[in-house]
């Protein structure tokens, strides 16, 4: 029982101890995952120089601003450039709120049609003015089906507030404009009338047909999925006017203009951003506003930004606006950091920028180990001077800098070899042998590259391995059975994303004759890890 609680208290231990060893990597750069571990995208080992280079991508951070003016617009474009950006800050100061000529549609379904004749001599639909509106005219949805010999009139009645029927005070009123053709039909007023919000009644008055009128008009009407369904209907048959129902609205359509000016929050002024409508905040003046939004990261994936803007009074509704946009991508680059014994690490970034908008700057977070940090463009060293910042573990480059796109860009760095601890129980072998040594507890997590060197500077084997957990592991290659016997080198390469390393061990190697079958000289047992070894035939 002792002996248990011993080993679980050992454990614990090392787990801890593995966790703190691992959590004081930085990890401060944009393109590092938790464990400051990245696939290795290519290497390269050079058989002369005895150096690896291992290309990978890194991550630039690119910030960008930009601001606009539009003047009568009714809904927001903003040219992106490309679709590559998250957007972080939006200002909007919008001026000038109004509304232009509009038709609008109050109901335009035909169910069913009412006939207009000597015994039904009226009809009427609801009109909702919800602000003071010129009215130029109205479509009506219709037909003569025989000619009507007395005048036919479309009017515009008031509404009593008492009985809730059209009453008399007349607003506008012209003869009918109707063809045997079912369609819409334009009553034009010559003289636009001005409607003060309220109710209305819109009237097709036939009360002047007499008992031997023989004509008929249809006006058709919806039901069921209609637009307004609070509007009332009434009809007119031989007398006053019905007390009028809902659900049953005859089709129109106004031709008209708001005329009132508003503050934005009036009438509900909203811009949808990212499926989400955004008051509009009311500005000092009316028909002024702004909004002011933050994101951690808004994608709209698009270069041609549109964002609706809506309001609960007109689609016709038009403005002026000031914009402020900021503007953030994570930029891929195309970077390699040289491996070499007894040298530091040589680091080359490219970063490929694409400016954009009035303000356009880059940060690359890099690590604290890095030491040198050099900029060049067009190959010429820059100084930090009015280019560039760099804070010791952040570079920046100033927008002033950065002002052509087809500028050729590259940073370099140093860093020192990181060691690399291998457990090598024996190095003594002959051929047909099966070489195995071991990367110890806690492994760097990173990129291992094990490249064995035969007696005459010739490469035997190559193999890559990635590490994604402080276990340890091994290496291991079965010597050929017929080889150049002497001093063999081999070279373990690691990498992450921020540091590197090398370590070499010198092997000697006996020859043997064609055939095969050497011993196999091992860690010994109960070090071994069978699920993470790989071994070359």
């Amino acid at each position: 029982m002792k002996k248990r609680i011993f080993f679980l208290s050992v454990l614990i231990f090392s787990i801890i101890a593995s966790a703190f060893y691992f959590n004081i990597d930085i990890s401060n750069s944009y393109a590092r995952d938790g464990k400051n571990r990245l696939k290795a995208s290519s290497y390269e080992y050079n058989d002369i120089d005895k150096t690896l280079t291992v290309s990978q991508n890194f991550t630039m951070l690119e910030i960008a601003e930009n601001n606009g003016t539009m003047t009568n617009i009714s809904s927001i474009d903003i040219n992106l450039g490309t679709s590559r950006w998250n957007v972080t800050n939006i200002e909007f100061d919008i001026t000038d709120i109004n509304f232009k000529n509009e038709t609008k549609i109050i109901e335009d379904t035909p169910k069913n049609a009412r006939l207009l004749n000597k015994q039904n001599k009226g009809y009427a639909v609801q009109i909702n003015i919800p602000a003071l509106t010129k009215i130029y005219g109205l479509f009506i949805y219709g037909e003569q089906i025989q000619q009507v010999t007395a005048p036919v009139f479309i009017q515009i009645n008031d509404v009593d507030i008492l009985t809730n029927k059209p009453n008399r005070t007349v607003h506008r009123a012209i003869a009918l404009n109707i063809s045997t053709e079912t369609k819409w039909h334009y009553q034009n007023f010559e003289t636009p009338v001005d409607l003060p919000k309220g109710n209305y009644s819109l009237i097709l008055n036939g009360t002047e047909m007499l008992p031997s009128d023989n004509g008929k008009i249809n006006w058709y009407y919806n039901y069921g999925d209609i637009k307004y369904p609070n509007l009332y209907s009434w009809d007119y048959v031989l007398g006053p006017w019905g007390d009028g129902e809902t659900g049953f609205p005859f089709l129109y359509k106004i031709k008209q203009r708001v005329l009132q000016d508003f503050y934005p929050q009036k009438i509900d002024m909203r811009a949808e951003i990212n499926g989400t409508d955004h008051p509009i905040i009311n500005g000092i003046d009316i028909g002024t506003g702004n909004l002011s939004l933050a994101y951690d990261g808004y994608f709209p994936n698009t270069k041609n930004w549109n964002i609706p803007v809506k309001n609960n009074i007109s689609k016709a509704l038009i403005f002026n606006l000031s914009y402020y946009i900021k503007l953030n991508n994570s930029l891929s680059i195309i970077s390699s950091v040289l491996i070499r014994e007894s040298l530091n690490n040589s680091w080359t970034i490219e970063p490929k920028l694409k400016r954009f908008g009035k303000n356009y700057t880059v940060k690359f977070n890099y690590s604290n180990h890095w030491s040198n940090l050099e900029v060049y463009k067009n190959g010429i060293k820059l100084t930090s001077t009015g280019n560039y910042s760099d804070d010791g573990d952040i570079l920046e480059i100033f927008n002033n800098t950065i002002t052509d796109p087809l500028i050729i860009w590259k940073i370099t760095a140093n860093s020192s070899n990181f060691g690399i601890d291998l457990y090598v129980p024996e190095t003594d072998f002959s051929a047909g042998d099966k070489l195995s040594f071991r990367v110890n507890f806690p492994a760097k997590l990173g990129n291992y590259s094990f490249v064995l060197i035969d007696t005459v500077g010739a490469k035997e084997h190559e193999e890559l391995k990635e590490v994604a957990s402080p276990a340890q592991f091994y290496f291991n290659y079965t010597l050929p059975s017929i080889l150049t016997p002497g001093e063999w080198t081999a070279f373990v390469f690691w990498n992450n994303e921020t540091d590197a390393g090398i370590q070499t061990q010198l092997f000697q190697i006996t020859g043997g004759g064609g055939g095969g079958g050497g011993t196999t000289i091992l860690p010994p047992s109960g070090d071994d890890d069978d699920d993470s070894k790989t071994t070359t035939e």
